[in-house]
């Protein structure tokens, strides 16, 4: 192609700076666009993961625009290493305290009487 040409000029503009400014405009353009849609759309987060979505399998629920991680037990470990974790609540909140404590155990989790304050800590020193 011959100096002078249509492509010389948009070349002439291609340039670090230029693809910084391409960049960073884009990403503003992408925040904005997701905070007026969390706007406009839905502020209430947990009746968007309780009613919005779909069954991966008969027993899993996958969330519209979530994604479901099933932590193993050395990086629930590592994630709640140092962390004290307090549950109150009623027998669902005890099927959580027992999952989170089946979850972060390397042993044998008992199930405990009802109507009791239930307490467990891990080899690793992370209390429930």
């Amino acid at each position: 192609m011959a100096p002078g040409g249509p492509n010389d000029s948009i070349l002439a503009h291609c340039n670090v700076n230029t693809a910084k400014y391409v960049a960073f405009l884009l990403g503003f353009i992408l925040v904005l666009s997701h905070g007026v849609r969390y706007y406009l759309e839905e502020h209430d987060n947990c009746n968007v993961l309780l009613e919005d979505g779909y069954h991966l399998t008969y027993s899993d629920w996958q969330p519209r625009g979530c994604m479901m991680h099933k932590y193993t037990n050395r990086e629930a470990q590592y994630c709640m290493k140092d962390k004290h974790i307090m549950l109150l609540g009623d027998s669902r909140v005890r099927q959580l305290f027992f999952e989170g404590a089946r979850t972060l155990s390397d042993r044998q989790v008992k199930e405990a009487k009802y109507h009791e304050n239930l307490s467990h800590q891990d080899a690793s020193g992370i209390k429930l």
